[in-house]
């Protein structure tokens, strides 16, 4: 299937498993061309965390070649905070700013993934029951919707697509690792969305289109 690419990670920096540099070189490894670290946040100053997230992104690229992202997870943030907290971490120097969503094996807030998609982040991840105006308004603003590999949050992957297609919004196909096991190649990532019902055309653009498109604007 070609190069992967992975946006929505964890480390021993909020509740994963490994070292940043470590997730980084198992990435290299597994043929990955780019992945971004984003690790939890709410109402704690994400300075500190991003700083040690960008020193060992910057040594990772630099020895491997492989393109590390720094950048946050708003997760449990309440709805009304979500485009203040967002804001802030951008301008602390976030690349990708994810947000939670409203999936269905967590007490979200009902109202996260509309705040979410009206705020300056990336991804919406696993929104679980994705209203068509969230999808639209995502679309319209170039955010992504997720979908994932991770158990319980994957329930409502076919939903997202299905209202993501009719609203004409982009996918990322994100593993939301927390541990060496969680970590997927180009294969399952190509089986993910096969089974949410991506059509091949759609499944290509989510596995490179979308990618490359969330690099570009990162660069930007």
């Amino acid at each position: 299937m070609g190069a992967r690419y992975d946006f929505h990670t964890h480390t021993v920096l909020s509740d994963g498993e490994l070292l940043p540099i470590e997730l980084i070189r198992r990435a290299k490894v597994l043929g990955f061309k780019a992945i971004a670290i984003t690790d939890h946040i709410g109402a704690d100053d994400p300075a500190p965390m991003l700083k040690t997230l960008k020193a060992e992104c910057e040594m990772g690229e630099e020895a491997w070649g492989i393109r590390a992202l720094y950048g946050v997870e708003l997760t449990h943030v309440p709805a009304k905070f979500i485009s203040r907290v967002a804001d802030r971490a951008r301008k602390t120097g976030a690349q990708v700013i994810v947000v939670h969503g409203e999936t269905l094996v967590e007490p979200v807030e009902k109202g996260t993934n509309w705040a979410a998609v009206n705020s300056d982040i990336d991804i919406l991840a696993h929104p679980g029951p994705l209203a068509p105006r969230e999808a639209k308004l995502a679309a319209e603003r170039c955010i992504f919707l997720e979908l994932t590999s991770r158990a319980g949050h994957s329930y409502t992957n076919g939903r997202v697509v299905a209202v993501g297609r009719a609203a004409g919004a982009s996918f990322l196909v994100n593993s939301d690792s927390h541990s060496p096991r969680d970590m997927m190649g180009s294969e399952m990532a190509a089986g993910v969305g096969d089974g949410a019902g991506l059509t091949p055309a759609e499944l290509k653009k989510a596995l490179f289109d979308s990618p490359r498109k969330l690099l570009e604007k990162c660069r930007r």
